[in-house]
């Protein structure tokens, strides 16, 4: 498998849960996001809120 760089489009395969500004808690599962910066087992990415947030690898697949 493909290592992440920063800038690459990869899928959230595994549910992944987020806190809004608003106190809401939203579930991203089979959306689309953009790798900001790679770390050793997590990678920080843009899902279309005001701040990226921290994913782990293993709930991430790259897109062809």
């Amino acid at each position: 498998m493909r290592k992440f760089k920063a800038g690459d489009t990869v899928c959230i395969i595994k549910p992944v849960c987020v806190r809004k500004k608003s106190g809401n808690i939203e579930v991203y599962q089979g959306c689309m996001v953009k790798v900001v910066k790679v770390g050793f087992d997590s990678c920080f990415c843009d899902i279309g809120l005001n701040k990226p947030v921290y994913i782990p690898k293993t709930h991430l697949r790259m897109v062809a």
